[in-house]
């Protein structure tokens, strides 16, 4: 009967650390050597050595080590252009150290910066510092090939929140269409024609010489032009049909209504730069300028308000005005609503800046590039 081998109980053995020590003086690279030899942990390294910064390149090309020691003395280079020499090679670099025989705190700041994990100073170390130096290069490059794979990683699913936020946007106003669209058809047909039905109920026998009646049907009539009222009114919130007549025509329906509403002084003042933007772009614009009045009317207790969309170089900005009460934005958590338009503003590929100041009103202002399929040239036209 045969026997399962038992497991081996040898501890497993860690690899040495492979470091490659870009040195061109034979002196210090063979000193070099000495004090990792030195190092308490001696055997746990095994170094290659190149004379040139392209030798070097060459043998990381062929293979990787764990750590790149570089002299910032090189005949064939000069400081911290060895540097971003190596850096710029476009190879997949490990954890780099670099050493110079220069106590020069700004060009360790600068090698740090550049790409660097450690800077070692020649004569100054022995080999325990050495050992350890290298390992603190190899570890703190892992945590940043750690934090910057996370980084990319949480960056693209920002991306793809944004992307789904925009997606969403786009569908909402298309849905805001097709409800406004059936509502006004639908439901404006349905009311126009129980009202004419009523009128003739009151105008046949059935009403005529009963005033109970008579008075129960005009009392109907009025629920209905009501109804009308109010299916007109959020027609017009769901989708406004001046929207229809371009973004100029539907800033200037939102600056009226505001002001039928509020009673405030409100002026509206768009050029052509409005006939540049896309539908989706103007839908959008639309949508940040009503949220900002919709702002104001809530909270600001201003007096007077001003809309302008200019262009504004390779784009346009959209700039909202009140002489309101104002807050302090770094002082207060966002709501949706802001939320919201810097979400549409983003989707855009624009940006959205609030200035505001207790007592001294706020300023919105939405800068956004033109859709690439618009004309430049149609900027100079006149508006209708």
């Amino acid at each position: 009967m045969d026997r399962a081998t038992p497991p081996s109980s040898q501890p497993t053995t860690t690899p040495p650390v492979d470091v490659l020590l870009v040195e061109d003086n034979a002196a210090d690279a063979r000193f070099f050597g000495l004090l990792l030899e030195s190092s308490p942990t001696a055997g746990n390294f095994r170094l290659r050595h190149a004379a040139t910064l392209a030798d070097g390149l060459a043998m990381l090309g062929a293979r990787r080590p764990d750590v790149i020691v570089l002299d910032l003395g090189l005949g064939e280079t000069e400081g911290l252009a060895t540097v971003q020499r190596l850096v710029a090679s476009g190879l997949r670099l490990p954890a780099l150290v670099v050493l110079s025989g220069l106590d020069d705190e700004d060009v360790a700041v600068e090698a740090l910066q550049g790409g660097a994990q450690d800077y070692l100073i020649k004569g100054q170390i022995d080999g325990r510092q050495l050992a350890r130096a290298i390992r603190y290069a190899i570890g703190r490059h892992q945590a940043e090939q750690a934090i910057a794979e996370r980084t990319t990683e949480l960056e693209h699913s920002r991306e793809l929140v944004r992307s789904l936020g925009a997606r969403n946007a786009r569908l909402l106003e298309e849905e805001r269409r097709r409800v406004a669209r059936e509502l006004h058809d639908e439901m404006g047909q349905q009311l126009a024609a129980l009202r004419m039905e009523i009128a003739v109920l009151r105008q046949g026998p059935a009403g005529a010489g009963h005033p109970a009646i008579d008075a129960a049907l005009g009392m109907l009539i009025g629920r209905v032009e009501g109804l009308v009222v109010s299916v007109r009114r959020i027609v017009a919130e769901l989708r406004p049909p001046a929207l229809d007549g371009g973004l100029a025509a539907a800033l200037d329906w939102l600056v009226s209504d505001f002001g039928r509403q509020t009673q405030l002084a409100c002026r509206a003042d768009v050029d052509a730069c409005a006939g540049l933007l896309s539908a989706d772009a103007a839908a959008m614009v639309f949508r940040i300028a009503q949220e900002s009045l919709t702002n104001v009317r809530r909270h600001a207790s201003a007096s007077t308000v001003s809309l302008q969309l200019h262009r504004a170089g390779a784009g346009c900005e959209l700039h909202v005005r009140d002489d309101g009460r104002g807050f302090d934005p770094s002082g207060r958590s966002a709501g949706f609503g802001i939320l919201g338009m810097e979400e549409r503003a983003r989707a855009l590929g624009g940006t959205l800046t609030i200035d505001s100041r207790a007592g001294q009103g706020t300023d919105i202002r939405l800068r956004l590039p033109f859709s690439e399929a618009a004309a430049p040239d149609r900027a100079s036209e006149g508006r209708a």
